[in-house]
């Protein structure tokens, strides 16, 4: 699944670009996820090889042991690109939250595998944990610290939209 360009409706301009992939663990879906993720890009399949048992199909035991539930899909953050002139007040990581938590219905988990400082910093402050290998970046959205991490995320959109309404009108 990919989100393309969103919009910011208030101005009318391009703020950036969101690129999520979900992979479904039933099989009316898709038989076979890790394949899925291979065709798409050899990144995306390590990144969801370390939650997939192959041998045995379905998630492996290291991913059981880490999610709270290990029914649904899995939900992947791959990509997060804020136009230049919207970085460093904090959006990526407001509308990130936002999609992930709107897109991750009945997901097991989120997965993400930064590349930088940046989406790990993103990541971390959206609710990602770093697990050991081979499971790498993930949300739990069963987890106490996860749901804690989205309220914040809220509290800082209601905060980024004050502010821009009081500059607004000033």
């Amino acid at each position: 699944m990919r989100v393309g360009r969103f919009r910011d409706r208030t101005v009318g301009g391009v703020v950036g670009a969101l690129t999520f992939f979900r992979l479904r663990q039933d099989e009316r879906f898709s038989p076979s996820p890790a394949g899925d993720a291979q065709g798409e890009d050899s990144a995306l399949f390590h990144t969801v090889m370390g939650c997939y048992d192959l041998g045995r199909g379905g998630y492996g035991q290291e991913f059981r042991d880490a999610m709270t539930s290990a029914e649904g899909d899995l939900l992947v953050l791959w990509d997060v690109r804020l136009d230049p002139e919207w970085r460093g007040v904090g959006l990526g990581a407001v509308l990130a939250s936002q999609a992930l938590w709107t897109l991750g219905a009945g997901c097991a988990a989120v997965a993400a595998a930064p590349d930088g400082p940046a989406l790990t910093a993103l990541c971390e402050s959206v609710g990602f944990r770093l697990c050991p290998r081979p499971l790498g970046c993930l949300l739990d959205p069963a987890a106490e610290e996860a749901r804690d991490a989205r309220e914040e995320q809220r509290r800082r959109y209601d905060a980024l939209t004050d502010a821009w309404r009081a500059a607004r009108h000033a």
